[in-house]
């Protein structure tokens, strides 16, 4: 479980930066990771979080052995609590992963009253070759 001390350490490095979030990996790309804050069950947290292309998810269904998902939607994916913070994954229908993005997807993810464990998916998604 994310400690407040971690929470803590985290709010006062990101204060400084002008952001409401951390990159933990170069963003433009196909995926990223970053880490920001936000309420879950009524709780500030500490998001640990892998946001990606919806494309980036069918590759990665594809190397897993996976079958390969059609039209998948947009999506969060709230996961368990662990060192670095609460997990979620992110898909999104755009067509890279920058710091627009990262900045619209924490808006959103703060935003969002019904947040829940389990995956929660909305609006439609590219159709992709069966």
């Amino acid at each position: 479980m994310t400690s407040a001390h971690t929470l803590s350490e985290f709010q006062q490095r990101i204060a400084a930066s002008n952001k409401p979030f951390e990159a933990l990996e170069p963003l433009g790309g196909a995926s990223a990771r970053v880490r920001f804050t936000g309420l879950f069950c009524n709780e500030e947290v500490l998001w640990d979080a892998r946001v990606m292309t919806l494309e980036a998810v069918l590759q990665q269904a594809l190397e897993n052995g996976d079958p390969p998902p059609i039209g998948p939607q947009q999506f969060i994916d709230i996961g368990a609590d662990g060192p670095e913070g609460r997990r979620i994954e992110i898909g999104l229908h755009v067509p890279i992963i920058d710091e627009p993005t990262i900045w619209k997807t924490v808006t959103m993810v703060r935003n969002y009253k019904r947040l829940r464990f389990g995956r929660i998916e909305w609006g439609q998604g590219p159709l992709f070759p069966a």
